[in-house]
């Protein structure tokens, strides 16, 4: 199995946010491992799936406002809507992910520390004790 490189580690991730259609968008703690140039590829193409779909919202309710007018079936009204509201949380998906990697452009450091703090949080849970360890030493450093 090839071994892959830093570059093309984050390339594989960033082509998966991308292809996705995630329920919970990627937070800044696991966009910190992207190197600042795919962090800004990933910013910009998200804010444009974002302005996209809050386009192709706006149209759909436009199209249900004119027909309400129009002898149509429920039925119908309620799969256009439906359909805009979909779009709708689909920008809300693209533009926070788009935040998130905005944050980790421009906060690099606490975007290294969020994802640290993640990885402490995981390896306690993996440990079994529930996060205590990391609780403790919250409590003898203070």
């Amino acid at each position: 199995m090839p071994q892959l490189s830093p570059f093309s580690a984050s390339a594989d991730l960033l082509l998966r946010l991308l292809q996705s259609s995630p329920e919970m968008p990627q937070s800044a703690a696991h966009l910190a491992r992207l190197e600042p140039g795919l962090l800004d590829y990933l910013q910009t193409q998200a804010a444009d799936l974002h302005y996209r779909a809050v386009g192709e919202a706006r149209d759909l309710l436009d199209v249900a406002l004119e027909l309400l007018e129009q002898p149509l079936s429920t039925e119908h009204q309620r799969r256009l809507i439906e359909r805009a509201d979909d779009e709708l949380a689909s920008a809300q998906r693209w533009g926070e992910l788009a935040a998130n990697a905005r944050f980790c452009l421009q906060r690099p450091e606490l975007a290294q520390q969020l994802a640290g703090d993640a990885r402490a949080a995981g390896s306690d849970d993996a440990a079994g004790d529930g996060g205590k360890r990391s609780r403790g030493r919250e409590r003898s450093a203070g």
